[in-house]
């Protein structure tokens, strides 16, 4: 037994008042199509509520020729096929396969500045038809970029820098939320210099990168992510002083920043995993011992030895001359006649004059 198409049947439930009626008298027709147009239906398939008159029309004249089976929608018979010339649709085609990520604004550009139509006459939505008969309406995903290890040959060729969330001590008598600032280096794996910090702004970085310096020496690279703190026109500045070149990495491209992520990550286990009840000191202490905390038993990657050997072995980093200078920055503030900065409380409006203050701020 032949089943019923449900479209068909909804449209002959939409058409009962008409094809319950043997005879219809003159006007009567055109009254009950108003009547079923001005009414609100559950269309199958659809969000709409209404029918239209001319709709309804249809379907009756569909009904009396062929019954329920001329209810049943019937696909357009040139579905599939465009109707735009043979050589435009070669045109369209070549375009695409030639450059895959043109879209359909530059396909009909291209083709309208190639003189292959007229300006106007090309449609997108033909052209979307077409590239979509033929598969060519969605570029292809592209190839997985190759990813290689690799490790620094020599020691300060390449720090890596990175802020992790820490646990809540007490400071000054306050519970206050801590964040590890870390510096590596890459061929030694030994950590730079490491601080637990209040904040994570661009003041606790440079303070961290300038004890590094102190202590490790000047490294030629630091790579780092797109934080706020890292792009930092201060930390700019002090890079270009000593001649770091600053690198940020690609965003959404973790594969660059691996030894970072792993030293934040592994950090956590090692430094953070049984720091329960442990003052800020005690923690900070663990990371001068020269050992990397994602090392086995102190083990360097790349060689049979301490990170500190690796690194003091490898190469004897210059320190830096006088890194204070290069840390120190110009800051300019207003100074009142009562010797007071900024807008003091107990300053009166009518001594507002005031000079420009430039000082050298470490």
């Amino acid at each position: 037994m032949k089943t019923v198409d449900p479209v068909a049947l909804f449209r002959l439930s939409v058409l009962g008042p008409l094809v319950s009626r043997d005879s219809l008298q003159r006007g009567e027709l055109q009254r009950i199509l108003r009547e079923l147009a001005s009414r609100e239906y559950a269309i199958p398939g659809s969000r709409r509520r209404l029918i239209g008159e001319k709709t309804i029309e249809a379907w009756y004249y569909a009904w009396r020729r062929g019954g329920i089976e001329g209810l049943v929608p019937k696909p357009r018979k040139d579905r599939g096929v465009s109707k735009l010339p043979q050589a435009v649709q070669e045109a369209i085609l070549a375009a695409k396969q030639d450059n895959p990520r043109r879209s359909i604004r530059q396909l009909q550009h291209l083709l309208e500045r190639a003189g292959t139509v007229a300006r106007g006459t090309l449609s997108r939505s033909a052209i979307h038809r077409l590239l979509q008969q033929h598969g060519l309406s969605r570029v292809a995903a592209p190839l997985p970029e190759e990813h290689r290890r690799f490790v620094a040959e020599h020691a300060n060729a390449i720090w890596y820098g990175d802020v992790m969330h820490g646990p809540t001590v007490t400071v000054k008598g306050r519970n206050r939320k801590v964040f590890l600032v870390s510096l590596m280096d890459d061929a030694s794996r030994l950590i730079a210099h490491s601080a637990f910090c209040t904040g994570e702004t661009a003041l606790d970085i440079e303070g961290v990168l300038k004890q590094a310096v102190l202590r490790r020496g000047l490294p030629r690279k630091l790579v780092v992510d797109h934080g706020a703190a890292y792009r930092a026109s201060t930390l700019q500045g002090i890079c270009a002083r000593l001649d770091i070149r600053l690198i940020y990495c690609r965003p959404y491209a973790p594969e660059g920043y691996v030894p970072a992520e792993i030293m934040s990550r592994q950090g956590t286990k090692s430094t953070l995993g049984s720091g329960d009840g442990e003052v800020v000191h005690d923690i900070i202490n663990r990371f001068d011992t020269g050992k990397s905390p994602f090392t086995k038993e102190g083990k360097s990657c790349s060689k049979p030895c301490s990170p500190a050997h690796t690194f003091w072995l490898d190469t004897a980093p210059a320190l830096a001359q006088k890194p204070e200078n290069a840390f120190s920055y110009i800051a300019r503030n207003k100074v009142f006649l009562d010797h007071s900065c900024g807008r003091s409380r107990g300053c009166c409006w009518s001594f507002r004059k005031a000079w420009i203050c430039v000082d050298r701020v470490e």
